[in-house]
């Protein structure tokens, strides 16, 4: 079987969205008291996070040919595994200064605690393959509800789940965040239903998403106040973003992006035990956790990659023996095995 082609654009801005995320964690790092007033954190936070739930959408709609109940169980493996793994991963190793978390995350004392914790809170720590689990959930549950005939219906009943999503009372199980994330999940899913039809007219909004942003920007907060300016905000960013990476589409950046995009999740995820490895202070101590934090994660995701119990249990990789394996485990037992 040929392996699937990859796009260059998605796998370029996931490269764009990761190395933010590893700037944005090295200017916390780096500045401490004062990063969220820093104008570089804060446009990075504008967008970073939206743009992988975008393309998290997005590539759910384009990539899944069939809905079922093994796609299910492939995409628990893929993305709670590893949030639960490396969930505990942190709370082992949060004492290590080279971690550098444990500043900007109050950890429980006793495990016992931070079970009770990651039980009513699963977005404690590793938030983003979570939220992304419960949106596909939501999207696999209205496939079924809703004929693939009926793509506008489709949209509306969408709309009528963010609604009651809002109805939720929003104190545990990542509610809170499911509320802003699922319909920025939601519209990179109904962009790429649709990517054929508004394509054309993606560059034509590139200077009015300038100056959207440009005007709406000193309305943001990183701690989101206001969903509306957040979604104005990220919106406009991401269509800058994707048309900059159009027009570089043939170019080495964009080779050197789209390494990085591929491996997304990897580096999301290593990063998170070495972010705290720099020189100096301010300026230099930023740069230097940027530049420690991105090869460290590149080579640990190198090794890990390597071996596949490290690949299944760090990053939720089964593979084709994994996937006869994954069906073997939630197969339900006929008569004669229940004997």
């Amino acid at each position: 079987m040929k392996e699937k082609q990859r796009d260059i654009i998605i796998d370029s801005l996931r490269g764009i969205a990761v190395l933010a995320v590893l700037l944005g964690h090295s200017i916390q790092r780096g500045l401490v008291t004062n990063y969220e007033t820093n104008i570089v954190f804060k446009i990075i936070y504008s967008f970073h996070m939206p743009l992988f739930m975008v393309l998290s959408g997005y590539s759910l709609c384009k990539y899944t040919k069939k809905y079922d109940i093994n796609f299910i169980k492939k995409r628990f493996f893929r993305l709670i595994i590893p949030t639960i793994v490396w969930s505990y991963l942190i709370y082992f190793v949060r004492g290590f200064e080279f971690v550098g978390i444990k500043e900007f995350i109050a950890f429980p004392n006793s495990l016992l605690e931070y079970t009770k914790t990651l039980f009513w809170h699963p977005d404690y720590i590793i938030w983003f393959l979570y939220i992304v689990f419960l949106s596909t959930i939501i999207i696999f549950i209205q496939r079924k509800v809703i004929n693939e005939k009926y793509k506008k219906t489709s949209i509306f009943f969408t709309m009528l789940i963010i609604m009651v999503i809002y109805l939720i009372p929003k104190e545990n199980f990542g509610i809170a965040r499911l509320q802003i994330y699922f319909p920025i999940f939601a519209f990179g899913y109904y962009i790429s239903m649709y990517f054929e039809s508004v394509k054309k007219y993606l560059k034509w909004l590139t200077l009015p998403s300038i100056i959207i942003y440009l005007i709406v920007f000193p309305m943001y907060n990183v701690i989101i106040d206001n969903v509306i300016i957040f979604y104005i905000i990220s919106t406009s960013a991401i269509i800058i973003l994707y048309n900059l990476v159009e027009l570089l589409k043939n170019n080495k950046i964009n080779m050197i992006l789209g390494y990085f995009g591929k491996k997304s999740l990897e580096i999301y995820l290593c990063q998170c035990v070495c972010l705290n490895i720099g020189l100096g202070r301010g300026l230099l101590r930023v740069i230097t956790i940027f530049i420690t934090a991105t090869a460290i994660s590149i080579i640990l995701a190198e090794i890990t990659n390597r071996f596949y119990i490290t690949k299944m249990l760090l990053y939720g990789y089964i593979g084709k023996k994994g996937e006869d394996n994954v069906k073997f485990l939630f197969k339900r037992r006929t008569k004669e095995n229940r004997i």
